[in-house]
This record gives structure tokens, C-alpha cells and sequence, in this order.
């Protein structure tokens, strides 16, 4: 594993709820983010982006920060110069954000609101007990929907999969 958590990385995480990694993924696999439009889940088409999200590492990474497990992905979504929300979102059981920029991850807490400056990936991830909840604003709700989950369901690991155990 490239990085080894620290106990001051720990601390520095639960006292500031969130940290910067830099150097994290090689800009080679991030300038793809670049190209893409905006939408939600782009995981599921496009493989440099699955890649990213469902990485072994980062995952090992959210658990030791987070010290939960398993870890599920909930979603993606392209950001640009907004602050995202984690309690906004249809998912109830998030446990961390990740937002991918350039080469570097800055992983946050539920707890806040994060502002993205510029263009960057925003990863959702969830504990294995992830619902789908009713949320007014979540414009995400519709696709779920589409998926078949009614308000109240647990996210099924084939559509929503878990990246640490």
C-alpha cells in the first residue's frame, strides 16, 4: 500500500473531518475527469472512472480512517465549483465523501458541507446498511427509482458495490 495511515492522520481527520492525500491516483487516470459531463454515476460506464471509485487502496484508507466495514459505494458525481453535502443526499449510512482533483483525494466527513473548487469526481461511499431515504432536492432519487428501490430499501451490493470488506 502507497500510504500508511498514521495516528496524526487519524487525530487530524477526527478533529478536522476531512484530510488531503496528494499524489494519490497518477494524473494519467484523473485527467479523465476533464472529459466527462456532468451526471451521476459514471462509474457504471466508464471503466477509468470504476477504476477510481472501487480502488483497493482508497478503500483500505476509508476504513482506517473511518473504522467501518465494509465499505459500499453509493454513488459519483462530476462537481464544479459547489459545496456538496453528504446529509443532502437519498443515502442514509453515508460514512465519507471523496473528491478526487488532479492528482490528489481529499476524503471528508458526513458531519460537514465541502466546497469543490473547480472541476473534480465527488465519491459517496456508505456502511453495508445503506437506505434509500426520501430526500426533496436529491435530483439522484429519480435514478434510483428507475432502479427499482422504493423509499426505505437497503442498496443491493450488485448495484451499489462494497470496496473494502
Amino acid at each position: 500500500m502507497r500510504y500508511e495511515i498514521t495516528q496524526a492522520q487519524t487525530a487530524f481527520y477526527e478533529k478536522n473531518k476531512e484530510i488531503l492525500f496528494e499524489d494519490f491516483f497518477p494524473l494519467t487516470v484523473t485527467d479523465a475527469i476533464k472529459e466527462f459531463s456532468p451526471g451521476y454515476d459514471l462509474w457504471r460506464k466508464h471503466p477509468e472512472i470504476k477504476k477510481m471509485a472501487t480502488s483497493v487502496e482508497l478503500g483500505t484508507i476509508l476504513f482506517q480512517l473511518t473504522h467501518t466495514r465494509p465499505i459500499r459505494l453509493l454513488f459519483d458525481r462530476i462537481v464544479e465549483n459547489e459545496t456538496v453535502n453528504l446529509k443532502e443526499t437519498s443515502f442514509q449510512g453515508a460514512i465519507a465523501g471523496v473528491i478526487i482533483s488532479g492528482s490528489s483525494i481529499t476524503i471528508f466527513s458526513p458531519e460537514l458541507p465541502f466546497k469543490v473548487e473547480g472541476r473534480a469526481l465527488f465519491l459517496s461511499y456508505g456502511e453495508l446498511k445503506s437506505v434509500f431515504t426520501f430526500r426533496e432536492n436529491d435530483l439522484f432519487a429519480a435514478s434510483l427509482k428507475r432502479q427499482g428501490y422504493t423509499y426505505g430499501d437497503a442498496l443491493n451490493s450488485d448495484d451499489y458495490p462494497l470496496i473494502y470488506r
